[in-house]
């Protein structure tokens, strides 16, 4: 089976840890998702339902404090100093560019959109093209600082809280 293949020649590229990292991100950024979809006020509706990160985003704005623990602090200012890169098309070959983010977007949008980042270069492959030597050091940075960040996010709201944690069978 061709996912078997490509699984065996990912598990002997990237170790234990960072497996184990990518795990619990991309399982901490669903259960997220989920939540905030449980949650209904942070949940939008388009021919399906979605989670509403704006609107989640805005309802923590004033509680998010990256300086409460040292940890939450590096992790933000390293997302924020070494965003994220997004791939493009450039003459027919995929690169990696610079994440522009909008010109009026404070540091708790800049995150939550560089954490998505992450999870879309995680989850829609850009990371498993075979290439991860240079990058994999920054690669587990990344994935840690948004883990951390993510964790912040979830207790700052009660209900998205419970509902991180409960329902879940």
């Amino acid at each position: 089976m061709i996912s078997k293949d490509f699984l065996e020649k990912f598990t002997t590229t990237i170790d234990n840890n960072g497996q184990e990292l990518i795990f619990e991100f991309i399982v901490t950024f669903s259960r997220l998702e989920c939540a905030l979809k449980e949650t209904i006020v942070f949940a939008y509706e388009d021919g399906g339902i979605y989670a509403d990160w704006r609107s989640f985003i805005g309802s923590i704005r004033t509680d998010f404090d990256k300086n409460r623990t040292a940890e939450l602090r590096n992790a933000s200012d390293y997302l924020l100093n070494n965003p994220p890169k997004v791939q493009s098309l450039n003459r027919y070959a995929i690169v990696w560019e610079d994440n522009i983010m909008p010109n009026d977007a404070d540091d708790l949008v800049k995150l939550s959109l560089h954490i998505k980042t992450i999870r879309n270069n995680l989850f829609h492959g850009g990371k498993f093209n075979g290439i991860y030597e240079p990058d994999v050091s920054r690669n587990y940075i990344l994935i840690n600082s948004a883990l951390i960040i993510l964790n912040e996010l979830i207790i700052l709201n009660e209900d998205v809280r419970e509902n991180f944690i409960s329902n879940f069978t």
